[in-house]
């Protein structure tokens, strides 16, 4: 009746293949951006985690989590 192929549902993806799928889309996750632009921050705050905070909007707590990750 059917092909005996049968098509992977997007949600039975392995990690392994999202993986390469974002690389060579060129995608990161939210986690790696936010960490990416945390990061980026707090060099231009010289340090400052609770200045790098506020710029961002986000607690302090934010930003010692992210950066722990």
């Amino acid at each position: 009746m059917g092909s005996s192929k049968r098509r992977i549902p997007q949600r039975e993806r392995s990690e392994r293949q999202l993986v390469k799928l974002r690389k060579e889309l060129g995608i990161k996750t939210l986690d790696e951006v936010k960490r990416n632009e945390i990061t980026r921050v707090l060099v231009l705050a010289k340090g400052d985690r609770m200045l790098t905070a506020a710029l961002l909007g986000i607690g302090k707590n934010t930003v010692y989590r992210y950066l722990e990750g």
